[in-house]
């Protein structure tokens, strides 16, 4: 008779004891809670995000040794693998017309291209714009002794714009003044007017 009440106790305690070692078990006997089907590991630093998205994973308080991922923003790179702030060195072309008076005037605005690389011409009705370019970026890394290495890389390249004119614009007397990385042309209206650009003051 006595077999009966301990084969009971055994069938209600083992399920409960199981139960306490899963990882389905109340905290602290189971494994964390998880936060939901596609929850993200409380510990860590986070996968690289787009843009937009948190940079970090949340950490909990008072944990040794855990570091932070860089945030989305900091981590973005150019397409060749540059830093961001490189991109303030290439080579950049603006170019403004205007009506002054009785000529057109187009102002050639450079950034990091020199004056004496550009070259201006008569093309058609209009001007051809062509530039050489150079860029040269230096680089610093970190070795694993604590040391640095220090490299560079120069590219060289080349591109062209063109700006039509209207039919009134007479090229052959064209003039061009370089001020302060500024080129600027200046092509004399014909004595006939055919229709050309809006004055500006």
């Amino acid at each position: 008779m006595r077999k009966i009440p301990l084969i009971a106790v055994a069938l209600i305690g083992l399920p409960g004891l199981a139960l306490a070692w899963t990882s389905y078990g109340p905290a602290p006997y189971g494994y964390p809670e998880p936060q939901g089907p596609f929850s993200v590991p409380v510990y860590g630093p986070a996968w690289p995000g787009y843009p937009g998205a948190p940079g970090v994973v949340p950490q909990p308080p008072g944990v040794p040794g855990v570091r932070s991922a860089p945030s989305v923003p900091e981590a973005r790179t150019l397409p060749e693998g540059l830093p961001q702030r490189t991109l303030s060195l290439w080579p950049q072309l603006e170019i403004r017309r205007a009506l002054r008076g009785d000529a057109y005037v187009v102002d050639v605005l450079l950034q990091n291209i020199e004056p004496d690389a550009v070259e201006i011409r008569p093309a058609g009705q209009g001007l051809l714009i062509r530039y050489d370019t150079e860029r040269r970026v230096d680089r610093e890394n970190q070795l694993p002794n604590g040391g640095y290495a220090s490299s560079y890389s120069v590219s060289h390249g080349a591109a062209s714009r063109r700006v039509g004119l209207p039919r009134d614009a007479d090229l052959s007397a064209m003039s061009t003044e370089i001020e302060d990385g500024v080129i600027q042309v200046r092509i004399p209206r014909a004595a006939t007017p055919n229709g050309g650009w809006p004055a500006r003051p």
